[in-house]
């Protein structure tokens, strides 16, 4: 028919025997959008089904019975639309009740149920693509020093794997976590395929694993060649030592303008973006 159908998703959402209000779409809880056609959250399917109800979900979006996703029979974990498929090629997905964290994603049309998890207080980087193969303590980012869940380190990542082990000080919170889609996933790995010096971000509470090359570290201030302009020069860049460490013997001896006192600030990438200042106190 050559037709183009163009749906607005406003949402993503879970409904069947085990959520808290059975089977009501509009009650339904919602996921997250992580980008890439990929819906993810932790969901609360604690609810006791009906003695005629076997424990089970399905998927909707907008909150809405014409746009049901199931699972496609003969796959791992394949989704498919009802709209797409006859009913006899899809079926409900049955689960224990419980707390869960669940990803669907529609662009490779899968889904992934995992054990939901307390927000870690501690992550290492572990692995043989690890730096020197050793354990890196990941930093815990804390500006205001609360739990924030989300972690970083700087590292020589070498050809191989690497898992990060959360911890949340008591007991493992997951032995391991690898990576899927860019999504921190349990029990998986990372594979990397060439050197790369790099920074590493996981967020425990949206999932997300972010690794950014990192191809230079510089310094741009009131006292250097270029100033506050980018890229900085190349007279500040410092040489990566190894373990997170940069360091190089730099000449900062440029005058200041009369309003700007003498100050700097590193730079990665030559991006405001990634710019690295003083914790103050």
């Amino acid at each position: 028919t050559r037709t183009l159908t163009v749906t607005p998703v406003t949402a993503m959402c879970i409904t069947g025997s085990i959520t808290e209000k059975a089977w009501d779409p509009a009650s339904a809880p919602e996921l997250t959008y992580a980008g890439n056609g990929v819906w993810h959250g932790s969901v609360d399917l604690n609810h006791t089904p009906a003695a005629t109800d076997p424990a089970r979900f399905i998927f909707l979006t907008n909150h809405s019975w014409d746009y049901q996703i199931k699972y496609l029979k003969g796959t791992d974990n394949g989704v498919g639309s009802a709209s797409d498929y006859s009913s006899d090629r899809l079926d409900d997905i049955t689960c224990q009740p419980g707390k869960y964290y669940i990803t669907i994603d529609m662009n490779r049309h899968f889904y992934r149920i995992e054990d939901d998890i307390e927000i870690p207080t501690t992550a290492t980087l572990s692995g043989t693509a690890t730096e020197d193969g050793e354990d890196i303590e990941m930093h815990h980012i804390q500006p205001a020093g609360e739990n924030t869940g989300v972690f970083e380190c700087f590292t020589y990542l070498c050809p191989g794997t690497y898992t990060i082990i959360a911890d949340n000080g008591t007991r493992a919170v997951g032995t391991s976590f690898g990576e899927v889609n860019g999504l921190l996933t349990q029990n998986g790995t990372v594979t990397v395929t060439e050197p790369t010096l790099a920074m590493v971000k996981a967020d425990f509470n949206t999932r997300a694993l972010t690794v950014v090359p990192v191809t230079s570290m510089r310094m741009a201030g009131s006292i250097v060649p270029t100033k506050w302009t980018l890229p900085a020069h190349e007279s500040t860049d410092l040489k990566y030592l190894g373990n997170g460490v940069w360091g190089a013997q730099v000449t900062m001896d440029t005058k200041p303008n009369d309003n700007d006192p003498e100050r700097i600030v590193f730079v990665m990438n030559d991006n405001w973006d990634y710019a690295i200042k003083r914790v103050k106190n």
